[in-house]
């Protein structure tokens, strides 16, 4: 008798299908889940279960391809001997007359024909795939050792019929002009940012943790300007000055190294280190003396553009020892300057110790305004009030209030409204706002 008119051979063979469909897809969910670390530590001790399951995992679309061609050939397997099966159980006959007397002949075994097939999706959906995916994924160091040989033995067998369609599919989109052995990156930046935000989100990881991680994605997109202390806030020394009256300048600010110019800011010299003139100022030779008549106070220091990234930058403070360096613009004039902390500041956020102050730009008061300080960066501006500036050419709010005035800012200046907002004016100095409250406008 043929077995495909044996409604239980289809059902043996519907069973098997499941079996083979749940250890291949349970095992792909359970290398999913591995610490790849782990694996290769124990192939490495000579684990061969675990050299064989690393041999898999490197090379995922073998074993892609053959689930493929499994799910297939069973399919239709399946298909054939439950549907041929079925409709002997029901008599329906194969060899009706037109499609049309067919259908009207036998709607009730039609329908029945149809419900057997849904339940076989049913439960090949449930135990073939869910389950099977679910468990494994709980499990899944102790699932891919105890499935890793028949998996393997899988691939093995499958390997003619999946290296012709291997090769066919590439032959084929060839023709499209398609490189079948290019590659994509598997994850792009802004698909990390978004697991990193998903994982806080679900309180995976702290605050701190996905802005660090943030930070350190848009590391390379940055340059020595955006992060320079401006030549406006540079604490230097004049190359003149006497070593006792730098000590006291360098005792009334926070910092450990201080440049030292010759006539003005544009012409740095060098830098002085706090410990090198402590040092000094017990020596009576050098009391009356200044920077530069010491031997070897005043140090050489390093000039770069203001265009140059701060990741290439950090490599090469921490290759040769730098600590500062100053920032020059196109026209050979000092820009700022930039600190191995500041560079590091970019990754990890502020660092304070005992002698700094701290400097807030935006205080929020309980009358619902804000008080921000004129050099508050303008992304800083349009995250907390929620605008959008456009493009600029200034970088903090006393440059866009500047531009809104059209004129250098002056204590007659009072306030701007622009974007929603009232923008009061409360302090001017040194022709630059230094503070301003902002109010929403009503």
């Amino acid at each position: 008798m043929d077995s495909s008119d044996n409604p239980v051979a289809g059902w043996m063979l519907f069973l098997l299908f499941i079996v083979i469909n749940s250890i291949f897809y349970g095992f792909g969910s359970a290398i999913q889940n591995l610490n790849e670390n782990e694996i290769e530590d124990k192939a490495e001790q000579g684990d061969r279960k675990s050299k064989l399951l690393l041999h898999i995992m490197n090379a995922p679309g073998s074993l892609i391809q053959t689930v493929q061609f499994y799910h297939m050939l069973l399919s239709f397997l399946v298909g054939y001997v439950q549907l041929k099966s079925i409709m002997k159980t029901v008599s329906i006959s194969l060899s009706a007359t037109t499609a049309g007397a067919f259908f009207t002949e036998n709607p009730g075994k039609i329908i029945l024909c149809i419900l057997v097939l849904f339940v076989d999706l049913i439960l090949l959906s449930t135990f073939g795939i869910l389950v099977p995916k679910r468990i494994c994924s709980r499990h899944a160091a102790a699932s891919a050792y105890r499935m890793v040989h028949m998996v393997q033995a899988g691939i093995i067998l499958a390997w003619p019929i999946t290296k012709l369609m291997e090769l066919l599919t590439n032959l084929t989109v060839r023709l499209f002009g398609i490189d079948p052995n290019h590659t994509e990156d598997d994850v792009t930046e802004d698909e990390i940012i978004d697991l990193v935000d998903e994982a806080h989100e679900q309180g995976i990881i702290q605050e701190s943790e996905a802005e660090m991680i943030q930070n350190i994605m848009e590391f390379h997109d940055k340059s020595a300007k955006d992060i320079m202390t401006h030549r406006k806030n540079i604490n230097a020394l004049d190359d003149t000055t006497l070593l006792k009256d730098a000590i006291v300048y360098m005792s009334e600010h926070s910092n450990s190294r201080y440049p030292v110019y010759h006539e003005d800011i544009d012409n740095i010299v060098g830098f002085i280190h706090i410990k090198d003139a402590m040092e000094h100022q017990n020596r009576a030779e050098y009391e009356a003396k200044s920077l530069m008549q010491i031997p070897k106070l005043v140090r050489s220091v390093a000039y770069i553009p203001e265009t140059r990234g701060i990741d290439s930058l950090f490599q090469a403070m921490q290759t040769k020892k730098i600590h500062i360096a100053i920032v020059v613009d196109e026209y050979g004039q000092t820009a700022g300057l930039v600190t191995m902390e500041d560079i590091l500041e970019e990754i990890v956020g502020n660092i304070f110790d005992e002698y700094d102050e701290s400097e807030e730009f935006i205080q929020p008061q309980f009358d619902e305004s804000i008080l921000m300080d004129g050099l508050t960066p303008l992304d800083d501006v349009e995250e907390v009030l929620g605008i959008d500036l456009g493009d600029h050419a200034f970088e903090t709010l006393n440059g866009y209030l500047t531009s809104l005035l059209g004129h250098i800012p002056t204590a007659e200046d009072k306030e701007i409204n622009a974007n929603g907002y009232c923008f009061q004016i409360l302090s001017v100095e040194d022709n630059i706002i230094q503070k301003i409250r902002v109010e929403k406008i009503q």
